[in-house]
């Protein structure tokens, strides 16, 4: 993730791209982009967008077809070369730096991260919440101390099954609440 200050929310006078990417088991994502600079990845749950498909040639659309085939040794090299910026507080942007040390197939408690942060778990869980690209920045590989806890501010519902389904696809296995 790039180090850079943050982007202010609205830059006037300036149109980024929003596209749409399709691959399983990962389903439709929506992508925002500042330039060639991804600024923005959700899973599009149930929700439909009317917006043009990224070509499958895009360095993106490789990096996420390499983690839908479980090709992880892939999508980490992919990974590490996208142009990415995620705009938040330097408090945000800590936490996201730390979900980026998180190894695929292995999961960090909220408390964890909050004792390796200096900060309290439920500002880790704000912090996962806002994160504004999702699967490449790993909040789903955050648990509570006992089962999933949230995923985008949720506690059950599409985006719980969502985590569960990112986390099993990445083979992890964790006490189910």
């Amino acid at each position: 993730m790039d180090s850079s200050p943050s982007l202010p929310a609205s830059l006037p006078g300036v149109v980024g791209s929003h596209w749409l990417y399709t691959v399983e088991p990962i389903g439709t994502v929506s992508l925002e982009f500042f330039g060639t600079t991804l600024v923005g990845l959700h899973p599009l749950l149930g929700q439909a967008e009317d917006l043009p498909y990224l070509d499958s040639c895009h360095p993106l659309a490789q990096t996420l077809a390499a983690y839908a085939a479980a090709d992880f040794v892939a999508y980490e090299r992919l990974r590490r070369r996208l142009p990415m910026r995620a705009s938040g507080t330097p408090f945000q942007r800590c936490v996201w730096n730390a979900l980026q040390k998180i190894p695929l197939g292995r999961v960090r408690s909220y408390g964890e991260l909050a004792s390796v942060l200096h900060n309290a778990p439920r500002a880790v869980g704000q912090a996962c919440r806002r994160n504004p690209i999702a699967i490449l920045i790993p909040c789903h590989r955050v648990l509570a101390k006992h089962g999933l806890g949230g995923y985008s501010g949720k506690r059950e519902g599409a985006e719980i099954a969502y985590k569960d389904l990112l986390l099993r696809h990445e083979g992890v296995e964790y006490a189910r609440a």
